[in-house]
C-alpha cells in the first residue's frame, strides 16, 4: 500500500514538473533584466552567435555586392554609400538608427523580445565593428572572394575585396546568395527564440501579432517598402549630387542595374528562408492513439492544455483492443513539445502530426505570442 501510494506521489511530482517546464516553454515571462538573462543564458548566447553571423554576412557580403539590404538597414547602408568613412561602423549606425523604434515600441510588445532584440543589436554592432577594422577585413577579403567577370567597381590593387570597393556585373547576386546564407538562418533562428534582429522586425512582429499573420511575410513588404526607398535616394544622389559624392557611389548608375535586382533578390530568399525555419502560426493536426485515455486526459488537465480536443472509441483491427483517439488543432511551434511531453507520460501512446492548410474559427495563439 504504501509503495502504491509513493508511485503515486511519484507520478505527481513528475506532472507538476513536467507541467512547470512546459508552461515556462510557452509564457516565458519577463521579470527583471538580470533575473530574465540568468534563466535564459543558454539562449541569449545563441542569439549571440547569431550575431555573428548576421553581421558577417552584413560587412563582408551584402556590402560588397553593392545593393542595398532591407528595412532600417537600407537606412544605414546608403549612408554609409555616399559617406564612406561610415562604412566600417555600418553595424553600429544601424544599432543608433533602432533607439527611437525600440523606444516607441517599448510598451507595445513582450519586454523580454525588446530586450533580446537590444542584445542581438549590440553584439551584432560589436562584431561589424570587429570585421570591419582594417586588418581583419582585409584578411578575410583575401580568403574569401569570388572571381570577378567584370572587375570590382573603382577597384586597384590589394583594395580589391574591401568595403570601399564592390562587386560588378554577376557576381553581385553571387554575394547576395553568400549574404543570405550567412545572415536569413541567423535572423530565423533569432526569431524562433523570441527576438529579432530590430529595425522593421519591430514593426513586422507588431503587426504579425496584431494580425496572426506569417512574419516573413512582413519582412518582405516592409523590406521592399524600405529598400525601394534606399534604392531611389541612390540613384538620384548618384544623379544630383556633387561629383565628390556621387562618385563614392558604386553602382545604381541604372536604376534597374544589378544592385537594385540584387537588393529584392535578398529580400525574396530572406523572407522566404525565415518562412521556413521559423513558420510561428502554422498550424497541425495533433493526433494521439492510446488506450490509456485517462492518462493523457490527465496530463491535459496538468497543463490546464489551451486547445480545445475531441475523443473518438474506436476498435483495434490488429489486437480488437478499444482504442482512444484525442485530436487537436495546435500551433507547430507547439507540437513538438506537447508530444515528447505526451510521450513521457504514456510511452505506448501513437502520436501523429499532420499539416493543416486553413481554418476558420477562433484559435489560441497566447502561449506564443
Amino acid at each position: 500500500m504504501l509503495w502504491k501510494r509513493k508511485k503515486e506521489n511519484d507520478i505527481m511530482n513528475k506532472e507538476n514538473i513536467n507541467s512547470i517546464k512546459l508552461k515556462k516553454r510557452f509564457d516565458d515571462k519577463y521579470e527583471g533584466f538580470f533575473k530574465y538573462v540568468g534563466q535564459n543564458w543558454k539562449k541569449i548566447l545563441i542569439i549571440i552567435f547569431c550575431s555573428i553571423f548576421y553581421s558577417f554576412g552584413q560587412v563582408h557580403f551584402m556590402i560588397k555586392a553593392g545593393s542595398v539590404l532591407d528595412g532600417v538597414e537600407a537606412i544605414s547602408v546608403s549612408m554609409a554609400y555616399i559617406l564612406t568613412v561610415l562604412k566600417p561602423y555600418l553595424t553600429i549606425l544601424y544599432l543608433a538608427l533602432n533607439i527611437p523604434l525600440i523606444i516607441f515600441y517599448w510598451k507595445k510588445v513582450k519586454r523580454h523580445f525588446i530586450i533580446t532584440t537590444l542584445i542581438f543589436l549590440f553584439f551584432n554592432a560589436l562584431f561589424g565593428f570587429v570585421f570591419g577594422i582594417q586588418p581583419v577585413e582585409k584578411f578575410i577579403s583575401e580568403k574569401v572572394i569570388v572571381i570577378m567577370q567584370d572587375g570590382w567597381m573603382s577597384a586597384s590593387g590589394s583594395d580589391i575585396g574591401t568595403t570601399k570597393y564592390v562587386a560588378a556585373g554577376w557576381p553581385v547576386f553571387i554575394y547576395v546568395i553568400l549574404a543570405v546564407a550567412c545572415c536569413s538562418p541567423a535572423a530565423a533562428i533569432v526569431w524562433k527564440l523570441g527576438s529579432s534582429t530590430g529595425g522593421t522586425d519591430l514593426i513586422a512582429y507588431y503587426i504579425s501579432y496584431k494580425y496572426k499573420k506569417p512574419v516573413g511575410s512582413f519582412l518582405m513588404l516592409t523590406g521592399t517598402l524600405m529598400a525601394t526607398l534606399g534604392i531611389l535616394f541612390l540613384y538620384l544622389s548618384k544623379q544630383f549630387m556633387p561629383t565628390n559624392i556621387s562618385e563614392n557611389i558604386n553602382g545604381f548608375n541604372n536604376i534597374l542595374g544589378c544592385q537594385t535586382f540584387g537588393t529584392y533578390l535578398y529580400i525574396l530568399l530572406n523572407g522566404f528562408v525565415i518562412n521556413s525555419i521559423y513558420p510561428k502560426y502554422q498550424k497541425v493536426r495533433l493526433k494521439i492513439d492510446t488506450r490509456n485515455l485517462e492518462e493523457v486526459t490527465n496530463f491535459f488537465k496538468s497543463i490546464n492544455f489551451w486547445h480545445p480536443y475531441k475523443i473518438v472509441k474506436s476498435i483495434s483491427g490488429y489486437n480488437n483492443n478499444t482504442i482512444y483517439s484525442i485530436e487537436s488543432i495546435v500551433l507547430l511551434l507547439e507540437s513538438d513539445d506537447i508530444a515528447k511531453k505526451i510521450k513521457d507520460y504514456v510511452p505506448d501512446a501513437w502520436i501523429s502530426v499532420a499539416p493543416i492548410s486553413k481554418i476558420y474559427g477562433r484559435f489560441d495563439y497566447s502561449r506564443i505570442d
